[in-house]
């Protein structure tokens, strides 16, 4: 049986999560000595404490009684299932005005104490003047929590979604885990999902709702529960890890990234001769053309693109497949002795393929992979270069990409990433990746 003896201060805050410069420990009011048996379901329900707040701040502390009630706040919320769940196993309360606040923020020292309390791990007594100290040695004995997790030591500070997301994905065992990986961990195993399509907000604030709904998805994995995934969510959180998002879209293809390599797009570069011309390829994005949703499908709404098949052009947004595409930045810092600058591009390539033949019925429903241009309507023709006779300094957006099909095509031969350096001066395409198919994979 774990106990610990708490007084004054330390009482209120250990129950209610209050913070010091978040809810104001500066209003409460010393009321007992108690005893806690911290392996009880509802410590909370074991004493009876006073709340009160200065008449000159007038925030709110969450109410120490754990009596079933109605928040006229909650109702209704998206998060409502989940806010009763956590009231139900008491690790979080409500307010004595009869609200719930969901869209108040959590501070770190907040979450860590709820997430402590929901898992139900021992939380050793110290004589420490911070409330959360406890929970916070708790969760690092656990391991949950690594110092450094967070920017700075401001344990008042309200936590970001991608902080939230390195505890939580610790919490359900996972901890081999890159620098920028956690948002995609979390999402990909349904703990986290974006704030709108394809928008994951990793430095944006989390509120009381998000916090519980999170702390409620880490309980059920905990169970083995299959949770759902927001697949533009974990798309979002894969380009952030590593600037592609094939492995989320083309698992069929790159359920591995490149067998097992990283996606690296620093060796993507091509500098000219002089120096004065660097292009590089900064993102490799894949959209679903039959999804109107797809949130990166802005990509390839604001310039017209098109492929071509039997000798026929095919524009882009009037087919189906998949557009990969890999868009390059060029930076200029001197005047070049070209007008015409054909910048680096990306192609995906299979031998099988690549000897089928040309067969489109419908741009709906290409055979086999077309590379994708930019498109001049003016002209009917592609264009692979950048104007670039009145620049002597700046940078400068293009793309080009591959169209692959949704069908379950069969190929025992490597699916190649090629990079090719700008035009002018280094056509060539070169190998950087290889990829197997996983016939698992169903597209």
């Amino acid at each position: 049986m774990k106990k610990m003896i708490v007084t004054g201060f330390t009482t209120l805050a250990l129950l209610t999560g209050i913070v010091g410069g978040i809810g104001g420990t500066e209003n409460l009011i010393e009321t007992a000595r108690v005893t806690l048996d911290l392996k009880t379901t509802n410590v909370a329900s074991t004493i009876n404490a006073e709340v009160t707040t200065n008449s000159s701040n007038q925030n709110l502390q969450p109410t120490l009684s754990l009596s079933k009630q109605n928040f006229k706040d909650i109702a209704g919320h998206w998060a409502e299932k989940s806010i009763n769940g956590a009231l139900t196993r008491g690790y979080v309360d409500g307010y004595p005005n009869g609200t719930f606040l969901p869209n108040n923020n959590v501070s770190r020292s907040e979450f860590i104490k709820m997430l402590v309390s929901a898992l139900d791990l021992e939380v050793s007594s110290n004589a420490s003047a911070s409330w959360y100290t406890p929970f916070v040695n708790a969760a690092q004995a656990e391991g949950i929590y690594q110092s450094g997790d967070f920017s700075d030591s401001n344990w008042t500070k309200a936590i970001s979604r991608e902080e939230m997301s390195k505890v939580a994905v610790r919490a359900i065992g996972v901890s081999d885990v890159e620098k920028t990986q956690w948002m995609y961990m979390a999402t990909k195993n349904g703990l986290i999902s974006g704030t709108s399509p394809g928008v994951i907000a990793p430095e944006g604030s989390t509120t009381r709702a998000q916090a519980i709904t999170v702390i409620e998805r880490v309980l059920s994995f905990k169970k083995g529960t299959k949770l759902p995934v927001d697949k533009y969510a974990v798309s979002a959180a894969e380009l952030l890890w590593h600037d592609t998002n094939i492995m989320t879209m083309l698992p069929r293809y790159f359920n591995d990234s490149f067998n097992g390599k990283a996606f690296d797009n620093k060796a993507m570069v091509s500098t000219s001769p002089n120096g004065k011309a660097v292009c590089r390829i900064t993102k490799l994005v894949a959209i679903d053309l039959a999804d109107p949703k797809d949130p990166n499908r802005k990509i390839i709404e604001d310039t017209e693109y098109a492929w071509a098949g039997n000798g026929k052009y095919y524009k882009l947004l009037d087919s189906d497949g998949y557009a990969v595409m890999g868009i390059s930045e060029t930076k200029i810092s001197g005047k070049m002795n070209v007008k015409e600058l054909f910048p680096c591009r990306m192609t995906f390539q299979n031998d099988d393929w690549y000897n089928m033949s040309e067969k489109v019925t419908s741009p709906k429903h290409p055979n086999r992979s077309y590379g994708i241009m930019p498109w001049n309507p003016k002209y009917e023709q592609f264009y692979s270069f950048l104007d670039i006779s009145e620049i002597s300094n700046g940078t400068l957006t293009f793309a080009t990409g591959t169209l692959f099909p949704k069908t379950n095509f069969i190929s025992d031969k490597p699916f190649r990433y090629m990079f090719g350096g700008m035009g002018n001066w280094q056509g060539t395409f070169i190998t950087l990746y290889q990829g197997k198919l996983n016939p698992e994979y169903h597209q």
